[in-house]
């Protein structure tokens, strides 16, 4: 399961063979077949396997803003887990292959990215209620750019790690929107002073 992970998160699972996974780990093709059947099946078992290791973010833990400031914290599990932002390469490659309705995976990532979605919506809506975000917000809009910002910036630090600063241009983005959302506040009326009259 390691081997598919690392050699489909470096060649896609369409460019990767049964048989390249077999060499790696010093066994024959039929090795592979044997236990999972089809390359179709290993890629499942796969992509079962990158939201099983997963961590959550966690974010209901958290109180009024900071909620949907941590997703921020994306960028820094990323940054201090090798293998995790090694499965979070390979999930970002398999769903660029997967834009392709014939992909075996095409379904999947659909109802994942819904998934990562709906948190988002939850984490809007709470705001609205608790009133730390306007409620002229569309939850389902905004959790589209929410989704956009997360997956963006995450494969420009896959293209280029030593200029994009993963954990600070999340974190940044996500206190950049939480201020962006705030009500807006109604000017402070001024009071008119009144002078007194020279005696």
């Amino acid at each position: 399961m390691q081997a598919a992970i690392d050699l489909f998160a470096k060649g896609g699972s369409r460019g990767t063979c049964i048989a390249a996974i077999a060499e790696r780990i010093g066994v024959t093709p039929a090795a592979v077949i044997h236990h999972f059947k089809t390359k179709e099946a290993l890629l499942r078992e796969v992509v079962a396997e990158i939201d099983n290791r997963r961590p959550g973010l966690e974010c209901n833990k958290v109180a009024g803003p900071d909620r949907l400031r941590r997703l921020g914290e994306w960028g820094r599990l990323l940054e201090e887990d090798d293998e995790l932002a090694n499965l979070a390469r390979l999930a970002a490659v398999i769903t660029a292959e997967a834009l392709d309705p014939d992909h075996p995976s095409h379904g999947y990532f659909i109802a994942r990215q819904r998934d990562i979605q709906a948190t988002a919506i939850e984490i809007v809506r709470a705001g609205i209620a608790e009133g730390w975000i306007r409620d002229d917000i569309d939850p389902a809009i905004l959790a589209v750019t929410v989704v956009g910002v997360l997956h963006g910036t995450q494969v420009q630090w896959f293209l280029d790690p030593d200029r994009v600063p993963l954990r600070t241009a999340l974190e940044t983005a996500f206190d950049l929107l939480t201020s962006a959302l705030a009500p807006i506040s109604p000017p402070a009326k001024k009071v008119a002073s009144k002078r007194r009259k020279p005696s």
